[in-house]
């Protein structure tokens, strides 16, 4: 799941952009579940062995923005 494609991109980092540009509300939470999901998993093997800071803080970014997009298209709240 690290590995790059050709053009470079992660996969997390494709679904990532999916949802970051989906427009249709109804399908923009299955988008955002999806990408939060491989962005975790890319993230718990990162842990587990690759020493890749750029891409952890990238990962760091890309959770910080998926938050984001749920408060503020979805109207999701953290509650504490």
């Amino acid at each position: 799941m690290g590995a790059k494609s050709p053009s470079g991109v992660r996969p997390w980092q494709n679904k990532y952009d999916a949802a970051l540009h989906e427009t249709d509300r109804c399908l923009l939470a299955k988008c955002i579940e999806v990408a939060e999901a491989t962005v975790l998993v890319r993230l718990e093997t990162i842990r587990k062995g690759a020493n890749d800071c750029a891409e952890r803080e990238a990962i760091v970014d890309a959770l910080t923005n998926l938050d984001i997009l749920k408060r503020d298209r979805l109207g999701f709240h953290k509650y504490c």
